[in-house]
């Protein structure tokens, strides 16, 4: 039996390696260098990002505190991912890119400046890198949707986790290591300066990515308030469970690690083994999932995700973190990968998307957005009352909002499949 099942395995290997190479080729070349991007940006933030909760953390052992400074760079992102899609299309996608790249340099050139001090200023801080992500995420979107099309947008976006998961587990592994070596907050300081230096790179390569764009009128109201739209109604629906699950867990899942070993080498080691795990599923999914298996493959994601969520509520321990962990890595892609294809499958059946895209991708930014400082709105409030014992309600039902989400994907799909016959 087992040999049968290795071979197997070999052989989905195999075939999903040749698979991704042809597919690969397939890519244009101004998304083949998008990718080389991505991925020194996400080495970078796989480096550093993490370890500044733990670095605050360290400094004083708060977790209202740690709530507050993400609420601020969640608020900020939120703001100006509106204001990136402006300079987007009043100029082109590019510019937000560089912007984000150096606000991103300045974030981690000022935490080295003040060092400890940095505490005081953890609210302007977390606005600064909320500005820095969200002027990154919003002409990573555009710019992906100009270079790719809806018959390889699942295999760019699976490809594009695949780095970020790849990234993940090298980086944190290397940062836990260097920063353990050293006493104090030491080791941090090299990190963050490898970090610092990594944007600096980044701004370079990005005039690397070339295309003629011409600037157009920017409505971005007209699109947020599009009642008429019932697929993209659901889709911005869905996006505030999306928001408030992945803005809640950035926040606490590395505190509770860092909290139950007091060890940043455990941090790193447990983001590395994440990383493997998500990798290895990204790599699959990347070759397997079409648009005709992006509800089953959400469906098996909402069902693990929330499994994984129930575990961790259970008891936080290291063992129910890591049960957490593996799940999450393995079947998040689920969802994340045929949520992003079939959100631009929605914008894509809109006969003004070509020239809209950019305020379709800004009004994808707010109902997450506020997902985020809904779920960490109610944790400081929770907070107040019963310490971490909310921590367990909040994430059985973070968990359990998973199949909402999937719900209101699978309307989106069949109005898709619909029109599509219509």
């Amino acid at each position: 039996m087992f040999p049968q099942i290795y071979e197997r395995l070999i052989d989905l290997f195999g075939r999903a390696n040749q698979g991704i190479r042809v597919k690969f080729a397939r890519l244009s070349s101004g998304a083949r260098t998008l990718l080389l991007l991505v991925i020194f940006y996400y080495t970078a933030v796989s480096l550093s990002t993490i370890f500044v909760n733990v670095f605050f953390y360290k400094i004083k052992s708060s977790f209202p505190l740690l709530a507050t400074y993400h609420v601020f760079r969640f608020a900020a992102l939120l703001i100006v991912f509106s204001i990136g899609g402006y300079i987007a299309k009043a100029w082109n996608p590019r510019l937000p890119f560089r912007i984000a790249m150096f606000f991103y340099a300045l974030f981690y050139a000022l935490v080295l400046w003040l060092k400890s001090d940095a505490i005081l200023y953890i609210r302007p801080l977390g606005a600064l890198e909320g500005v820095a992500q969200g002027l990154f995420f919003c002409s990573l979107h555009v710019l992906a949707f100009d270079y790719t099309e809806n018959s390889n947008r699942d295999y760019f976006y699976g490809l594009n986790a695949s780095l970020f998961a790849l990234a993940g587990i090298i980086s944190p592994f290397l940062a836990g290591f260097v920063i353990s070596r050293f006493t104090g907050l030491a080791g941090y300081y090299y990190i963050f300066g490898a970090t610092l230096v990594l944007f600096l790179l980044i701004i370079g390569l990005s005039f690397q990515l070339r295309r003629t764009y011409h600037p157009s009128r920017y409505q971005l109201f007209t699109f947020l308030l599009n009642f008429r739209n019932a697929a993209w109604n659901r889709v911005m629906a869905a996006y505030v469970v999306h928001g408030a699950t992945t803005g809640f867990l950035l926040f606490i899942v590395s505190l509770l690690v860092y909290h139950t070993t007091q060890s940043e080498f455990m941090v790193g080691n447990f983001q590395a083994l994440v990383g493997a795990l998500a990798f290895g599923a990204t790599y699959v999914l990347a070759h397997v999932i079409s648009p005709q298996r992006r509800l089953r493959f959400f469906l098996i994601g909402a069902t693990m995700t929330c499994i994984s969520l129930v575990i961790l509520a259970l008891r936080v321990s290291f063992m129910n973190l890591m049960g957490y962990g593996l799940l999450y890595a393995v079947f998040n892609p689920f969802i994340y990968i045929p949520m992003i294809a079939l959100t631009f499958a929605v914008i894509d059946q809109d006969p003004q998307a070509p020239s809209a895209r950019v305020e379709y991708l800004v009004c994808r930014e707010f109902p997450i957005g506020v997902g985020r400082l809904l779920s960490l709105g109610l944790f400081l409030i929770g907070y107040h009352y019963l310490q971490l014992g909310f921590l367990r309600i909040l994430l059985v039902l973070l968990g359990l909002s998973q199949f909402v989400s999937y719900l209101l994907f699978r309307n989106v799909a069949a109005r898709i499949t619909s029109r599509t016959e219509s």
